[in-house]
């Protein structure tokens, strides 16, 4: 019962980590780029989201020591990679981070402003507030939270889909934007990418019940991927082309009051589940691999997402695509070094074959020049 218990715990936390706020840009790119290649994306790269991950944690179980991904590296390919290592991490998180302000912010205004009133920036910054004392609370705090909302989210969508289903119009699924063709992919990379939260999950299953790292992964990577797949369904299906880019909008017309309630507590519950896990894990990479104080590394996390408060909500399509491309990607890479380097046969996963040191860069450095590319277009279009 107790590997039983850690491995559900571990479900809960990395997926609870995963689903955030691409959920709602994912529908968006998809009403340009078309249904199909949206999925078509999110599949692909959640074989490369779960294969990051699990060489991820047969890293962090090798090493005694805990650190995160800069510190694996550090100690693996030397300074200068870890130096690159600080660089994308950092950056990845704290595009995470501000994301989910300028997002799960609004979405708290959204529920509350019409009862009390005030600035919409007024409650974006209560949001980010109770994040971060949640993460100031610490781990033990997270995980709780995690497997709690989780429960809540699931139940929200699951009466949300079932709402919103006599709304879908199915055509809405067909076409293909030719030219936005590749702009779903630093979305629906950084939607799926759950690789920073995996030591906190190898420490959540526990050395006795490594053995079923593999299949709290997967699952999680699985259920992740099929949410979204069926959220960006329903969404598409219900606003198609007028799809807003926090997907929110044009839901709002076909619920009555109390289900625009649900579906703005349904967002704030997927953006802040993903916000505190990932704000505590950044608290971490600066406490433990750049070894400042608790207080300091708790004001560095803080410094950053706290400038977004006043941003648009709207900015975060472009925030995590450059987000997911850019930082994830080379992030992926450094995990595939770090891997490499480790002695031995692996312990937990099946060897990688070595034709990946050649493909994964590869699509990593096509998917970046794509999304590059994509926002260029995008932008030139506005």
């Amino acid at each position: 019962m107790e590997g039983i218990r850690r491995s559900i715990n571990g479900v809960c936390l990395m997926t609870g980590t995963v689903i955030g706020v691409g959920l709602f840009g994912l529908p968006y790119v998809a009403a340009r780029a078309g249904f199909l290649p949206t999925v078509m994306h999110i599949l692909v790269l959640s074989g490369v989201g779960f294969l990051s991950a699990a060489m991820y944690a047969e890293v962090v179980a090798t090493y005694p020591q805990r650190m995160r991904l800069p510190g694996y590296v550090g100690a693996s390919l030397g300074p200068h990679w870890r130096r690159l290592a600080i660089f994308s991490n950092t950056v990845g998180l704290f595009g995470a981070l501000a994301a989910y302000v300028m997002v799960g912010g609004n979405f708290l205004a959204g529920m509350l402003q019409p009862v009390f009133g005030g600035p919409a920036w007024l409650y974006v910054g209560a949001y980010y507030v109770i994040g971060m004392a949640v993460i100031w609370a610490g781990q033990r705090t997270v995980v709780g939270m995690e497997v709690a909302l989780l429960l809540v989210f699931f139940l929200i969508m699951a009466w949300l889909v079932a709402r919103l289903s006599p709304f879908v119009r199915w055509e809405q699924w067909g076409g293909v934007g030719w030219g936005s063709l590749l702009l779903p992919y630093g979305v629906a990379l950084f939607s799926i990418w759950g690789v920073s939260i995996v030591p906190d999950v190898v420490d959540e299953v526990g050395a006795r019940y490594r053995r079923r790292l593999p299949w709290v992964l997967a699952a999680s990577t699985v259920l992740a991927a099929l949410t979204y797949i069926l959220f960006t369904a329903v969404v598409l299906g219900v606003s198609g082309a007028q799809t807003s880019p926090e997907s929110v909008a044009g839901l709002r017309v076909r619920l009555t009051s109390t289900g625009v309630a649900a579906l703005y507590a349904f967002g704030l519950i997927t953006t802040f589940t993903s916000f505190i896990s990932l704000g505590a894990l950044l608290q971490k990479v600066f406490w433990f691999d750049l070894k400042r104080t608790k207080r300091m590394a708790l004001a560095a996390v803080a410094a950053v997402p706290a400038v977004f408060i006043f941003a648009p909500p709207t900015a975060f399509i472009a925030v995590i695509g450059l987000t997911g491309a850019l930082a994830l990607g080379v992030d992926a890479y450094l995990i595939l070094r770090v891997y490499r380097r480790l002695r031995g046969q692996p312990r937990i996963i099946t060897a990688v074959p070595k034709f990946m040191d050649a493909l994964f860069p590869a699509l990593l450095a096509a998917g970046i020049a794509a999304e590059l590319g994509s926002l260029t277009v995008e932008w030139l279009r506005h």
